[in-house]
């Protein structure tokens, strides 16, 4: 599906379906870079990140592994049934 813009130096923007590390090494030896979202349970994702901590609003999360960071973001989703209060 990428092999037009291989080697072209570009991004390639994937769903939580596709994202995946191997992909992503895959892509960068083709100087392609990969952007995505990911879910926590994935095995190739190194254990230092997928510590879930109690948050307050939103939790950012920041990590290198080889060539590749990592960056999680977590945001908080208020409970609805609650009114707002300014």
């Amino acid at each position: 599906m990428v092999e037009p813009i291989l080697g072209t130096c570009r991004n390639v923007t994937v769903d939580n379906w596709f994202t995946s590390v191997p992909l992503a090494e895959d892509l960068l030896q083709s100087k392609l870079t990969l952007v995505g979202t990911i879910k926590k349970n994935k095995r190739e994702l190194p254990q230092q990140m997928v510590y879930t901590k109690k948050m307050e609003e939103a939790s950012i999360t920041q990590g290198r592994q080889n060539t590749m960071e990592i960056v999680f973001l977590e945001i908080k989703i208020q409970d609805r049934s609650k009114k707002y209060q300014p």
